[in-house]
């Protein structure tokens, strides 16, 4: 997304910047080495499970007071003890032992934690790269909300498509990616997503990995036999892997939404369907307050305001007065402007991918093609 911030932690290959214009280029020949791009970015260190102890002192004395005959209050030292350390069975540090931030301990784990960290994520790109020959990794970042890497492949020539194609009307250029996310924010989990960027305004939409029944996160928990990470990074790249014939699903969805021309009364209605899908129906009077019925009227008035302002963008005149221009209208606003400054870059980013905006414009998507 073009909130992202962090350069100097962000690389990307090809010799034009990516949609999100920034970080820096890795030289040529490395775009398919997805190793070498996490060392590039400092993101390739190494973690340990380290025993935990308890201190246990045995013998000596605290310091004391004691009443001299003259009846003064005299202090008696401390007498040291011995210090035993005994390992708590069962218990260990989770901690990083190299690169920045050595020495962080992420958390204190039990005997069935399994260690994931930025390598695994990027195994199971590398993963991807070997399978689809057409791919390359496009960008690689890391992420300061607990999100702590995020990895993005480009499918087919550059990974470009139209989605205009076969309309008659000027292209409307389309980015395929799939991104690994290795969260660090108290799940422990990786998250998977395949979909599209239109680079022009960095509107996104998903298909495939948004919705929990298709995921691929999983916790860092071992499993009950055989080899635990081993098992889980197969399921898990075995998903991605069908990058490429959930792309092409999506292609043929958004190029049928492009061809479909839609008038403003038609563009109207779509609008309003797509509110009621998101925000429900006007609760009734007898049963809402009257600030509660004022702050639903306000928001359906400022947020179908807003997708009316967004279809009416430069930026839309490829695709304006097609259901495609519609649904852009409405991931503008999913993507960049819901909640407005009050909502961080990262956690912008993240949920356009995977929170309720992913949900949210899939269902957009769904509804869209419906009609």
């Amino acid at each position: 997304m073009d909130q992202i911030e962090k350069h100097d932690s962000l690389v990307y290959s090809g010799s034009a910047l990516p949609w999100h214009r920034k970080g820096q280029q890795i030289e040529r020949g490395t775009e398919r080495d997805a190793m070498h791009q996490l060392r590039v970015i400092g993101g390739d260190f190494a973690d340990e499970l380290l025993p935990v102890y308890c201190e246990l002192t045995t013998g000596g004395t605290p310091e004391g007071l004691s009443m001299s005959p003259d009846g003064e209050f005299v202090t008696i030292p401390a007498v040291a003890g011995s210090v035993r350390r005994v390992p708590i069975d069962g218990k260990f540090a989770h901690t990083r032992t190299s690169g920045p931030g050595a020495g962080i301990v992420y958390g204190i784990v039990g005997k069935v934690y399994a260690r994931i960290a930025h390598r695994q994520a990027v195994a199971m790109m590398q993963a991807m790269l070997d399978l689809t020959p057409a791919a390359q990794v496009t960008s690689l970042l890391t992420m300061n909300n607990g999100l702590s890497l995020a990895g993005s492949i480009g499918y087919g020539v550059d990974g470009e498509w139209d989605a205009n194609a076969g309309t008659g009307r000027p292209g409307d250029v389309m980015v395929n990616y799939t991104s690994v996310l290795n969260a660090h924010g108290g799940t422990g989990r990786f998250r998977g997503w395949h979909g599209a960027i239109r680079p022009i305004c960095a509107n996104t939409v998903a298909q495939g990995l948004a919705m929990a029944t298709d995921s691929i996160s999983f916790k860092h928990t071992a499993g009950a036999s055989g080899d635990p990470m081993t098992i889980k990074m197969a399921q898990a790249t075995a998903l991605l892997t069908r990058g490429a014939t959930v792309l092409a699903g999506m292609r043929d969805r958004v190029q049928a939404l492009a061809r479909r021309e839609v008038d403003s009364a038609g563009t109207k209605a779509l609008l309003e369907r797509l509110w009621l899908d998101g925000f429900g129906q006007r609760p009734k009077e007898a049963d809402a307050t009257p600030r509660i019925l004022a702050r639903y009227d306000t928001l359906r008035t400022d947020t179908l305001a807003m997708w009316n302002r967004n279809i009416e963008d430069d930026r839309q005149n490829a695709i304006r007065g097609s259901a495609w221009g519609v649904l852009n209208a409405v991931t503008q606003w999913y993507d960049h402007q819901q909640g407005g400054a009050k909502v961080s870059a990262e956690d912008r980013t993240t949920g356009s991918q995977f929170g309720k905006a992913a949900e949210a414009k899939e269902r957009a998507m769904a509804l869209c093609l419906a009609e």
